[in-house]
């Protein structure tokens, strides 16, 4: 297949792969991510609630303090975001591992004094943990949520919490910006940055892409990836923002593919480590290479977690579906 026009530089295929930990990571079935974890848990007060930025789903849910760990709130967070499998719908679920926490909230009256943040509130009304689900922007359609939880590993009510991303970004975290690149393609101001999250796991560069939206001037994020520290982490990837054409833009970064066919109105977003049709769910996957031609049909090659093939995927819209043949 001939290569398309490129944007910026090559990177070497040896750096790609050091990018991600690749072998650290496991295979988990889909029967694994979709049934409930098998420690007891409690789903309350469970609500959906529409609004201007979208639909918002509202949850509490009780989980036992000898069951309350990093470990088990990824794992709880992972199978109820996948009961919801709309990624257009927002969420938010309040974890406690003290059910009478949950009656002296609803009964908490706030005074002018203690509005400020939650740290106001006291240990006794801080929930254990909360989970987000946040849409990218309203630019992005797929896969380009954002799925983050904060903890207090002595489930104690203390504000001093940690953070750990399971998809995406922490887009509330304090940001230190490493490195970021701009162009603009086919009349669309698009850009790649880098950047390094606060007390947030895993520790590592972020990217995100971003594109400037032509009414309001402001940049949309559309989706983001994270390179794992202690990897031969490659510098911002200016060669994976490509044409396919008279006017696709193509982006692919970590395990995220977007596309555009609107001169970045929209885009649909594409994760290989939960979109592959012919694969059970990874828990980490890259793409290695993305080629599409002027007629939309392409290939894209990608590399899962403790697999040294990479798997074939084919499109013939410019990337709007992948199939396995």
């Amino acid at each position: 297949m001939k290569k398309r026009l490129l944007i910026g530089v090559g990177i070497s295929m040896a750096s790609l792969a050091m990018a991600f930990q690749l072998a650290n990571y496991k295979k988990v079935s889909r029967t694994d991510v979709a049934s409930k974890p098998e420690f007891p848990f409690q789903v309350r007060d469970e609500a959906k609630v529409d609004s201007v930025s979208g639909p918002l789903w509202n949850a509490t849910i009780i989980l036992t303090k000898d069951n309350f760990s990093k470990e088990n709130l990824e794992r709880l967070f992972r199978w109820y975001s996948e009961t919801h499998a709309d990624r257009r719908d927002r969420i938010t679920v309040n974890v406690y591992t003290d059910p009478a926490k949950i009656q002296r909230r609803l009964m908490y009256t706030p005074t002018q004094t203690d509005l400020k943040s939650e740290a106001d509130k006291g240990p006794d009304l801080i929930a254990d943990a909360i989970f987000f689900r946040l849409r990218a922007s309203a630019a992005s359609e797929g896969a380009g949520e954002s799925e983050f939880f904060h903890y207090d590993p002595s489930a104690s009510g203390s504000v001093n919490q940690k953070s750990l991303v399971i998809k995406g970004t922490e887009p509330f975290a304090k940001k230190t910006l490493v490195d970021s690149w701009q162009t603009t393609i086919l009349g669309v101001d698009t850009r790649i940055a880098g950047y390094e999250l606060e007390n947030v796991e895993p520790e590592g560069t972020y990217h995100s892409l971003e594109c400037r939206d032509p009414d309001s001037g402001y940049w949309e994020s559309i989706m983001s990836s994270v390179a794992v520290k202690g990897t031969d982490i490659a510098p911002i990837t200016k060669n994976r923002i490509r044409i396919a054409g008279l006017d696709v833009i193509y982006v692919f970064l970590g395990s995220m593919f977007a596309m555009t066919d609107n001169k970045g109105v929209s885009w649909r977003v594409w994760d290989a480590e939960r979109d592959i049709p012919c694969q059970e769910r990874w828990t980490a996957a890259m793409i290695r290479d993305v080629q599409i031609e002027q007629k939309g049909v392409g290939i894209m090659e990608v590399q899962l977690a403790g697999q040294s093939d990479t798997i074939e995927l084919h499109t013939s819209d410019f990337g709007a579906h992948w199939a396995c043949n």
